[in-house]
């Protein structure tokens, strides 16, 4: 199990280095009507990697415990 995480999270840290540094649409309609310049600048887990961590982490725990409720119930 822990190795099945560690590739996990490897996997995605190879391919995070591939996203594009490029505004997505919505960053892009913000900027273009400057909405962006009233917005707040958010760090730590409030961020768009930190939200993703968050979340891969809700999903492995989440997976983790309907593994084992599964299995007991055998």
């Amino acid at each position: 199990m822990v190795a099945a995480i560690a590739v996990i999270l490897l996997v995605a840290g190879v391919i995070a280095r591939f996203a594009s540094s490029e505004p997505d649409g919505l960053e892009r309609v913000t900027e273009d009507t400057g909405v962006s310049a009233a917005a707040l600048e958010r760090t730590g887990l409030l961020t768009y990697e930190g939200g993703a961590l968050i979340g891969l982490a809700i999903v492995l725990l989440v997976s983790l415990v309907l593994t084992r409720l599964v299995r007991r119930g055998r």
